[in-house]
């Protein structure tokens, strides 16, 4: 049998849960009988503190610094200044017709048909009611028909609808066990369900991928029907990813809670595995993380990065520090695939749970439990549940989010306009009412280093545009000249040291394209940071923060 992590607490919450529903008696089946209370490698602390983020009903596990239920006042162990990004949090939640924002907790965003689609287990949004998924236009909220009885933890599209997984059993008040499909119109299941709660989907040369608590944990959609994986992981698939760029070719990604898929991995640490395309079989990532995986975001194809509650990850032996959060690249030749620390040995990543990252105005962003980022020299900044990496170093996004009923957290992050969206549990963002959802705006450029001045100094005509940035391996960089120039196209380091020239010479006229691997005029890799693109035209400067990633 396969072992895998009890899911008592959770089962008894549904059930009760599951019974009132939307006032109607529900039906059961099809949830996965109770399992087996242990993972290898994971102590009981850390799989409860990972049934929480599905079932918060679950009682918290006390520590020194925490009480049951009230959230932590503020930031644990010594703390540098606090270093925030320039910016704020959008008051807008607690006006009208946003309201103030939602009722209960956010799992999930994706933007869909041009809006922002929010899920998680709250029924109202903006004050109306709408049953665990809602509709954001950037000013005000819609429901999705008549939405879900439960829990809404996945979205994705597929085949054009949007597809919504979790623990529900109805959707607009019609049987669809876990998952079900938005045409625009109305929800519909799909099939009769992969047989247990749905934790992540994922659309990969196109077929939709599931990932739970079922008896496979990992089942596949063929239209009709679910179909299971045939070499099943022993623990719960929480998250899932595709990464077109690693050098395997496209690939798609698992982690979760598992130490083993068929003949990979071993107690000493896994927990995020790929599909081969040759063999069709899944290995371990190197040789993972030593906890469990609870988000992924692919950036420019060819860079991952994960976060969990893991403390280090190994690409060979032995394990090196990555508090929460790491990056996985495989290069082009050397060097080898491998993971990356966000930092150094002397200060890297977060000081709790990562649960939803992604990229954001040139930055990485993390969101989670955590409380204090840590720079290099072992400086903690205070970063309330959201932080920023910019290559170099971890950022505040002003205090953060806090309060609430549960410890404070942020559960999901999505770019939607020009803006970052937090969805989590927590009631208020910098201070202001903002109840499970929050908006960051104004996000500037940080200041460049002296003689590299950032902007547009030369008017629309010198804009230089840098993609993709972040980067690993190589960008390409884009500007127009509308008349002869003389033209320096160079790059900088954060000191306003020149590393690289790209281009050099008279006579330059229309658009011109160059591209930088990462490399300086010695052709030697140069390191993870923030560099400065510059365009020179006619002595009038101009420049680009770009991001390199390694």
């Amino acid at each position: 049998m396969i072992a895998r992590p009890s899911f008592r607490a959770l089962r008894s919450g549904w059930v009760s849960a599951l019974a009132l529903g939307l006032g109607l008696g529900l039906p059961l089946a099809g949830i996965a009988a109770e399992p087996p209370d242990e993972v290898p490698g994971l102590s009981e602390e850390s799989l409860r503190k990972f049934r929480r983020l599905y079932d918060p009903d679950i009682p918290v596990a006390f520590r020194a610094d925490e009480t049951a239920g009230v959230a932590r006042s503020g930031a644990r162990g010594a703390l540098a200044p606090n270093e925030s990004r320039g910016g704020n949090w959008w008051s807008g939640f607690a006006a009208h017709p946003a309201g103030q924002g939602l009722q209960s907790s956010v799992n999930v965003m994706a933007e869909y048909g041009g809006s922002l689609v929010v899920a998680g287990d709250f029924r109202r949004a903006g004050g109306d009611i709408a049953h665990r998924v809602a509709m954001w236009d950037g000013a005000s909220w819609t429901p999705l028909g008549l939405g879900m009885n439960f829990r809404v933890f996945a979205l994705e599209e597929h085949g054009g609808k949007l597809i919504a997984g979790g623990a529900f059993t109805l959707a607009d008040l019609s049987t669809a066990n876990f998952v079900a499909a938005w045409d625009g119109n109305s929800w519909e299941p799909l099939g009769h369900g992969p047989g247990g709660p749905v934790y992540a989907l994922q659309e990969y040369e196109g077929v939709l991928y599931a990932g739970g608590d079922f008896q496979s944990f990992l089942a596949t959609w063929d239209g009709t029907a679910w179909i299971p994986d045939s070499t099943p992981p022993n623990g719960i698939v929480a998250t899932l990813a595709v990464a077109d760029s690693l050098n395997y070719g496209s690939t798609l990604l698992a982690g979760g809670v598992m130490v083993r898929w068929g003949n990979q991995g071993d107690n000493s640490g896994s927990f995020i595995f790929r599909l081969s395309r040759s063999s069709g079989r899944w290995i371990r990532l190197n040789r993972g993380a030593n906890n469990w995986v609870n988000t992924m975001h692919v950036v420019n194809s060819d860079t991952v990065y994960v976060g969990g509650n893991f403390s280090a990850v190994r690409n060979g032996s032995p394990f090196i520090s990555a508090r929460r959060v790491v990056g996985y690249t495989y290069p082009i030749g050397d060097p080898p695939a491998r993971y990356f620390a966000l930092g150094d040995e002397t200060g890297n990543g977060v000081n709790d749970a990562v649960l939803a990252i992604t990229d954001f105005g040139g930055n990485i962003v993390v969101g989670g439990q955590f409380d204090t980022a840590t720079n290099s020299g072992g400086g903690a900044i205070v970063a309330n549940r959201i932080a920023t990496w910019d290559g170099t170093l971890w950022s505040a996004l002003g205090t953060g989010v806090s309060g609430g009923l549960y410890a404070p957290h942020v559960r999901a992050l999505q770019t939607f306009g020009t803006d970052l969206y937090a969805g989590g549990w927590f009631t208020s963002a910098g201070g202001a009412d903002s109840r499970h959802i929050a908006r960051w705006i104004d996000i500037p450029a940080p200041a460049p280093p002296v003689g590299v001045r950032e902007g547009v100094a030369g008017g629309p005509d010198l804009a230089v545009t840098v993609a993709p940035n972040p980067f690993a391996w190589e960008t390409r960089i884009s500007f127009a000249s509308p008349m002869l120039a003389r033209v320096t196209l160079s790059v900088h380091d954060v000191q306003g040291r020149r590393v690289r020239t790209l281009l050099e010479a008279e006579g330059v006229e229309g658009v011109r394209t160059a591209s930088w691997d990462g490399r300086d005029e010695e052709g030697r890799r140069l390191s993870s940071g923030v560099y400065f693109v510059r365009l020179e035209r006619d002595g009038v400067p101009v420049s680009r923060r770009v991001v390199l990633t390694r």
